[in-house]
C-alpha cells in the first residue's frame, strides 16, 4: 500500500486507519481478472470513495453502474 507522501506503508493498519486512507483517496481503482469478493471495493464504498473496477466476478454481487464505474473485462 502506498501512502500519500509516496512512501510504502509496511505496518499493519487499524480499521480506523484503513477507513481514513480510503476517505483520503479521490478514487479507488482495482482492476482485476480473477478476483473473488474483493472486500477492499466494498470498504471503499463504505468510506464514500468512488470506485473504478472491472465488471464481473464476485464484486458483481455489490457493484453496479449506480455506485461504480465498471470497466468491461476482455
Amino acid at each position: 500500500m502506498v501512502h500519500r507522501s509516496g512512501g510504502l506503508i509496511e505496518d499493519d493498519l487499524s480499521d480506523e486507519e484503513i477507513a481514513s486512507l480510503f476517505r483520503a483517496c479521490n478514487v479507488t481503482v482495482i482492476p482485476f481478472r480473477g478476483e473473488g469478493f474483493c472486500l477492499p471495493l466494498l470498504e471503499s464504498l463504505a468510506c464514500a470513495s468512488p470506485v473504478i473496477a472491472t465488471e464481473g466476478g464476485g464484486a458483481a454481487e455489490f457493484l453496479c453502474e449506480k455506485v461504480a464505474h465498471l470497466i468491461p473485462a476482455d
